[in-house]
């Protein structure tokens, strides 16, 4: 096993992983802080220094993340982990700083395992790195609307009051975004188009189920509006809309259905539209806030809605079963 993985540890009780490689687009969770890793001229494979994310040019090593600040780095820019001293061949080469716990760690492995034996060492996938993002619950709140005005856009997240409520209520948690275009306010992101530097390119419904029941914090929901823009977005990358079903309204209420399984109880879906909606269920929903974005002459609102899940899905289910029992002329049992 080489350096190309992760190791996980910790300094002065702050969590750490780090690699000798920049992170990947999937690897910069939300909430976390980055920095990079520098290293001696003369001695490439050992990290000497961590400093701020993107001010090591020449001697980069590799990149540390970690879920909160480093004091030193935050404040003077630069925080040295090793010395130079003299090797066993009377020669000056850098050494670990004792005031770094760990620091061994930043050897390459070979190296590392021929000189320190520690079982508690962990080499991480990108799976086990998603697992460093701890849940988050939203609470429900009353109901506040307001409205702006932008110049209109087709990447519906770049609309700045749309960028203004994102800031606003992405507080933690893990973030997903099965409609993501060029946009990167989510960890894990998918778009049909491959021409985007998204993770996934899927059917968005297909996307999410691959998540499992109440696993997600917050869903980021800006499908196309219309039935017509569903059938550009797929005919654009060569694919039709399965004989119109994709087109039908059944699109969006089986894809909040996904979103409403895979929300955990106090999860947050933030979607846009022609409409406040939302997610469409009140029993499983609560709507925090509402913005309607103006654009001026014959231009439709951008209307973003923050619902937030206050039930499980099975506790609303077996509810409305026992009114469908109670009902003989009940017909159709639907959540949405």
């Amino acid at each position: 096993m080489k350096m190309e993985e992760y190791i996980g540890f910790e300094f002065e009780g702050i969590k750490m992983v780090a690699k000798q490689t920049s992170f990947t687009k999937l690897e910069r969770l939300y909430g976390f802080y980055f920095y990079d890793l520098t290293h001696p001229e003369d001695d490439e494979h050992f990290p000497d220094a961590i400093v701020k994310e993107g001010a090591a040019q020449f001697n980069y090593w590799g990149s540390i993340m970690t879920d909160r600040p480093i004091e030193q780095v935050e404040h003077f820019g630069k925080y040295y982990i090793a010395e130079w001293a003299l090797n066993v061949d009377d020669e000056e080469a850098p050494a670990p700083n004792e005031g770094f716990v760990n620091c061994t760690q930043f050897y390459t492995y070979d190296y590392y395992v021929s000189c320190v034996v520690d079982e508690e060492i962990k080499f991480y996938s990108i799976d086990n790195l998603l697992v460093l993002i701890e849940p988050f619950s939203y609470s429900a709140q009353d109901l506040t609307m307001d409205r702006t005005w932008n110049m209109p856009n087709k990447n519906t997240f770049e609309i700045h009051s749309i960028q203004e409520l994102l800031t606003e209520e992405l507080q933690g948690g893990l973030i997903i975004d099965p409609f993501a275009n060029n946009n990167s306010f989510a960890h894990l992101t998918n778009d049909l188009n491959t021409k985007y530097e998204t993770d996934f390119h899927m059917d968005a419904l297909e996307f999410l189920k691959l998540f499992d029941d109440e696993s997600v914090d917050v869903v980021l929901f800006d499908p196309p509006y219309s039935p017509r823009q569903i059938k550009e977005a797929y005919e654009s990358v060569g694919l039709d809309t399965q004989g119109g079903q994709l087109t039908r309204s059944s699109y969006w209420s089986n894809l909040k259905r996904e979103i409403s399984r895979i929300l955990r109880v106090g999860g947050k879906a933030i979607s846009c539209g022609w409409n406040s909606g939302g997610m469409n269920n009140n029993d499983v929903f609560h709507i925090n806030r509402i913005r309607l974005v103006a654009h001026g002459g014959n231009h439709n609102d951008t209307i973003a809605t923050v619902s937030v899940k206050t039930k499980k899905i099975e506790k609303i289910y077996v509810a409305e079963l026992a009114k469908v029992t109670n009902n003989q002329d009940f017909k159709q049992l639907s959540l949405w």
